[in-house]
């Protein structure tokens, strides 16, 4: 069975397949908890690499930067 089959079906867990908005479909619980984590993971790599940065500036005497997201 083909994807955009079992989104049509009501099956699999996938938000959208194919290019058209009639596929779109509700993401299940399951996606939503891995996108959250995902994004929590992206933000505190960012701030810890923006962290670093700054100490290295500040060791070296150098300007701070200014990171933007």
């Amino acid at each position: 069975m083909k994807d955009s089959e079992k989104v049509r079906k009501g099956m699999g867990d996938m938000h959208m397949v194919g290019k058209s908005l009639r596929n779109l479909r509700p993401m299940s619980q399951t996606a939503r908890k891995e996108n959250l984590e995902k994004s929590r993971k992206s933000i505190a790599d960012f701030k810890q690499a923006s962290r670093d940065i700054h100490q290295i500036c500040a060791a070296n005497g150098l300007a701070e930067p200014v990171l933007m997201a």
